[in-house]
């Protein structure tokens, strides 16, 4: 308490603002919010809870070793899970989330743990400047729901390394087939959670033509137990695939990475592709199968291979599953901000 001052309360309340009224939008404007697998409610209302009480100490920690402005910074060069989502939305989205639950049952009031909702603000603001460096925002929604943080230099690498497409020929269709693979196995890995994947853009590529990012992320072993054996093959554990669109307007990319277009996300409106792989260890992008446009055909299909015979697997161990593992499982990915 000894720290805090009136302006201090009076930032951390409009930060408090400003994410409610994003959150309050993100959530009205879905038309569905459910899943035919997994008990949707519970696990959210135990993720949020979670965060409430775990996010104050870790954020601390964190805080000490490596600022969260420096965090900011090494993420927008990067793609991983602290990104738009996770960070700077879902980290303390969820905490006031738990927080607000709490006092609606009566177990808190709102002048309890005052220093822990300025710490946990203040990190994720600072986070926020140093991520959104790029468009000076601290949110998509503030920006017009755009999502442009990557810089010039980054935007100038990928131009010069894409390969050109038309509707049918090998990559296109590699392509393609990919991404579509790639949504399906990522919201399964995560348990039909979205933190599996990312979005941002568009970005400017001129002649009526817009860019975007899609991010895949922890696609094989790792952290998860459910994702021993499998895609095991896969040589990658993130992969980012950079598309340019022509005649296609990416008029939303909100903070839940979701994004519309007019007239609509059209593969045959694709002029050319990419692939890279990225992680915390890494200086930037890493290109995959880039040499020359039959060999990231070549790339792209072997590990569709891969994740449609992993999604398979997946789903064989996954129905097994009781409703409490199925909760249980769930929290993991979701409480993945924190960490």
């Amino acid at each position: 308490m000894a720290n805090l001052n009136y302006r201090t309360l009076l930032e951390t309340n409009n930060y408090l603002r400003s994410l409610s009224d994003t959150t309050y939008w993100l959530c009205i404007t879905r038309t569905v919010q459910e899943s035919k697998l997994f008990p949707m409610n519970p696990y959210m209302l135990v993720s949020y809870l979670n965060s409430f009480y775990r996010l104050p100490t870790l954020l601390r920690e964190i805080d000490a070793s490596t600022p969260a402005e420096e965090l900011g910074d090494r993420a927008r060069e990067v793609s991983l899970k602290v990104d738009t989502v996770n960070a700077a939305w879902g980290m303390p989205a969820f905490y006031l989330i738990g927080r607000e639950m709490l006092m609606n049952w009566g177990l808190l009031r709102p002048t309890d743990a005052v220093d822990d909702v300025v710490d946990v603000l203040d990190f994720s603001r600072r986070f926020n400047l140093a991520y959104h460096r790029n468009d000076g925002h601290l949110t998509n929604k503030e920006f017009g729901d755009r999502s442009q943080f990557l810089p010039e230099r980054t935007l100038q690498v990928f131009e010069s390394d894409l390969h050109g497409v038309v509707p049918g020929d090998r990559l296109h269709t590699a392509a393609t087939k990919l991404v579509a693979q790639l949504s399906q196995y990522a919201f399964l890995a995560h348990c039909e959670c979205r933190i599996g994947l990312h979005n941002s853009g568009p970005y400017n590529f001129g002649n009526n033509r817009q860019m975007i990012m899609r991010d895949f992320f922890d696609l094989t072993e790792g952290d998860y137990p459910w994702l021993d054996g499998i895609a095991a093959q896969l040589p990658f554990n993130n992969l980012t695939i950079p598309i340019v669109f022509k005649g296609t307007n990416f008029h939303l990319m909100d903070d839940w990475a979701s994004f519309e277009a007019e007239p609509g996300y059209n593969a045959a409106d694709i002029e050319a592709v990419g692939m890279y792989t990225s992680d915390a260890l890494t200086d930037g992008y890493i290109p995959v199968g880039m040499d020359n446009a039959d060999t990231l055909a070549d790339t792209m299909e072997q590990y569709r291979e891969i994740l449609n015979e992993a999604t398979t697997d997946l789903w064989k161990r996954i129905a097994n599953w009781s409703r409490e593992q199925m909760i249980d499982a769930w929290r993991r990915p979701a409480r993945r901000p924190g960490r």
